[in-house]
């Protein structure tokens, strides 16, 4: 029986459709069966048995994201794809778009596992179109990331860097998860993830972000900037309109290392990605970072300061002066949140500063010493605030070698110490 349905159906498939309705009627009836429509598949080469079974509404689960395919449905798909890049055209990539529709999970897979594991002989600008067609098709936890990343290695990036800005975009993109946040303290109803695993994110960026810094570093700082503001927004004590007490600082100690820290792991691959991007461009002199330093300083974002703080104090090109004054002009030299990136521009920087900073740098701590306990009672023995009583510490010892400085010093510690002021 199968014998000679193989031979029939061979026969017809292996043409192109034609207008005998016998066969037509026959081979629909082969499409019901499993074992025949794989039959079908084998013989059935040529494009036109695309639209052949388009119009019979024999495609049709594939373009509807809802529902699983059964055996028959998941041959046509397979087969679909298996046609698709065999053939030299590009009809079928026309043929989806043009169907202005959702693709099934099920399909998407099978695109992006074949591109993953076949030689594909087509021009770097189709396969950059067939990536697109994938991420505008993406279905989180059911499109295969790991593959999808072996298929974007084949992709020429000199040739098509828009493929990989629109995957960075896209697997960068913060999406609420339906679960209670972890990180605020009066939290917001959702928590955040990317599109992607955090192992996606990560071979993502060591074997073709990194690798590529020279072409992509705007890009990657301009969408990670996005997305941690956004997650800043998201995720941020709700009373708090500087944002200045954010949970994103919270869950990081340092910038330099991420190793041991808690928190979202995608937190801190973002941290990690924007800060080597920077360094790389500090290590290679290229003057757009001033870019982002400015933005960074201008967002609302906390974790932004912190890695605007961290990349000037890295930077050569920055003046000691210069960091100094960064810090002062934007009133951060007593900002709890930001405290281990100004210590150690103070421990690094005040030292070689100028007496004028020096002192406005006292005079700034004083300011903020008189704001805390201006219109509260005195208590016998009251001390600074434990920040800015560190602050003052780490600043007398940056300063010793100026005895003005240290006059200002004493003046202050003694003010502060005086059970008797009023």
């Amino acid at each position: 029986d199968l014998n000679c349905h193989t031979e029939r159906i061979g026969r017809f498939a292996s043409k192109k459709p034609g207008q005998d309705r016998k066969a037509d009627s026959y081979l629909t009836y082969c499409l019901n069966r499993e074992d025949l429509t794989r039959v079908f598949c084998r013989f059935a080469n040529d494009f036109d048995w695309v639209r052949w079974l388009d119009s019979r509404g024999l495609l049709d689960s594939l373009f509807n994201e809802d529902g699983p395919l059964d055996e028959i449905e998941r041959n046509l798909a397979a087969w679909f794809v298996k046609t698709a890049f065999e053939s030299s055209d590009q009809e079928h990539l026309t043929f989806l778009v043009s169907r202005n529709s959702l693709l099934h999970p099920y399909l998407v897979s099978s695109i992006v596992q074949y591109l993953a594991n076949n030689e594909i002989e087509k021009p770097g600008d189709c396969l950059a179109e067939w990536l697109n067609l994938i991420l505008n098709n993406w279905h989180k936890r059911d499109t295969p990331d790991q593959a999808m990343l072996e298929a974007l290695k084949k992709v020429e990036i000199t040739e098509s860097p828009w493929i990989i800005t629109k995957t960075i975009q896209n697997f960068f993109s913060l999406s609420q998860t339906g679960r209670e946040a972890t990180l605020s303290l009066f939290h917001r109803q959702y928590d955040l993830e990317p599109l992607v695993t955090t192992d996606c994110l990560k071979r993502l960026w060591s074997e073709l972000l990194e690798p590529n810094l020279a072409i992509l570093y705007e890009d990657i700082l301009s969408i990670l900037t996005s997305q941690l503001m956004k997650a800043v927004a998201d995720m941020s004590v709700l009373n708090s309109t500087l944002r200045e007490h954010d949970s994103i600082c919270g869950a990081r100690k340092v910038i330099e290392e991420s190793e041991g820290e808690a928190g979202p792991e995608w937190l801190h691959i973002f941290i990690d990605m924007m800060r080597d991007t920077i360094l790389f461009l500090i290590k290679t002199d290229d003057k757009s970072r001033e870019f982002y330093y400015e933005w960074w300083r201008r967002s609302k974002a906390p974790i932004l300061w912190r890695i605007l703080l961290y990349a000037i104090s890295e930077d050569p090109s920055c003046s000691d002066d210069y960091r100094i004054g960064v810090i002062l002009d934007n009133g951060w030299l007593t900002n709890p949140v930001l405290r281990v990136e100004i210590v150690k521009i103070i421990r690094n920087s005040l030292r070689a500063t100028s007496i004028s900073l020096k002192k406005m740098v006292v005079e700034t701590i004083e300011a903020e010493a008189n704001k805390v306990n201006k219109g509260s009672e005195h208590i016998a023995g009251l001390r600074l605030n434990p920040v800015i009583e560190e602050m003052l510490s780490i600043v007398e010892e940056s300063a010793v070698d100026s005895p003005e400085i240290r006059r200002l010093i004493e003046a202050l510690e003694e003010k502060n110490n005086d059970p008797t002021r009023q």
